[in-house]
């Protein structure tokens, strides 16, 4: 099972590897969510966790957990004065910041010497979708999944 805190210290662990994202924080809901994202600066980018999803498998003598995890990227946009066109470069810019933090993923699950969580990880499984106008904020969301032991 995926431990909250060491979700929560990889989060923060990723926002001091990528000098583009300012802040960051986990959160259960749409209500912190939204508490967090309103607080963020204009022009500034976020870096979310969602505390994750657990889902048990196996038998009582040999459980396993599929944890389930979501990672926005976003940027707090002031919307008066963005046009279509700025739209489309600020999802290009955060699409190359998500990026970043795809590939920082990806390297610590390739690192052998890890021995954290990360090694759980199934790469088939990520999802990368669009995120726009969420409380200001555009973006990208970064869904993964992990096989944990219980």
């Amino acid at each position: 099972m995926l431990r909250v805190n060491d979700f929560r210290n990889y989060i923060t662990e990723i926002k001091n590897a990528i000098p583009e994202i300012t802040n960051s924080e986990t959160v259960m809901d749409d209500s912190q969510l939204s508490k967090f994202l309103q607080e963020q600066a204009s022009e500034t980018y976020i870096i979310l966790g969602v505390i994750p999803k657990h889902n048990l498998l196996g038998t009582v003598d040999s459980l396993s957990s599929k944890d389930r995890v979501a990672i926005l990227v976003l940027k707090k946009i002031v919307r008066s004065d963005h046009t279509h066109s700025d739209f489309l470069d600020t999802i290009d810019e955060a699409q190359q910041v998500t990026k970043k933090v795809i590939d920082k993923i990806l390297a610590d699950f390739a690192d052998e010497d890890n021995c954290g969580f990360l090694r759980y990880l199934i790469p088939a499984e990520t999802d990368v979708e669009p995120v726009w106008a969420l409380n200001s904020c555009d973006g990208y969301e970064i869904d993964l999944v992990f096989n944990t032991t219980f």
